[in-house]
């Protein structure tokens, strides 16, 4: 009976996904936001976050990256960003202990990429962030049968 429920709930699951290369983020700062290019359906509710570094972000020297996770004034809201997290290739992501679940319809995540450095030294790297939702009308219209 939970499998089948499980089973059910994780088809209900939907992401939407961002790629950021380097040179997206390449800036004469220290920090760069980008926002996901659509907001979440007004019905979402988040249910767990990741970013997947597939190339390491490098500047070829002393430089180190993180990104954090959330929205326009309060960009740590959905993942806190380890250091570095982004400096070698992995998956990093954050669920219910850190921001998730949470009510987040009709808003536009937002990508804090933070460096040690100016990140105009960037050299090198791609990672690709996802958020994970379930729209809660159609789990209310579901369990209404």
């Amino acid at each position: 009976m939970l499998d089948r429920e499980l089973k059910a709930f994780n088809a209900r699951i939907r992401k939407q996904a961002f790629d950021v290369a380097f040179g997206d983020i390449t800036a004469a700062a220290m920090t760069k936001f980008l926002d996901f290019a659509s907001a979440l359906p007004a019905d979402a509710s988040i249910v767990g976050v990741d970013a997947n570094a597939t190339t390491a972000f490098t500047d070829g020297a002393s430089g180190t990256l993180k990104v954090d996770l959330g929205f326009s004034g309060a960009t740590t809201t959905l993942m806190v960003g380890g250091a570095n997290n982004l400096g070698t290739i992995n998956r990093v992501g954050n669920g219910a202990a850190d921001g998730c679940p949470q009510f987040a319809g009709g808003k536009t995540p937002r990508a804090s990429f933070t460096s040690n450095v100016n990140l105009s030294t960037l050299t090198a790297g791609q990672c690709r962030i996802h958020v994970y939702y379930v729209l809660l009308d159609q789990v209310s219209r579901e369990d209404r049968g």
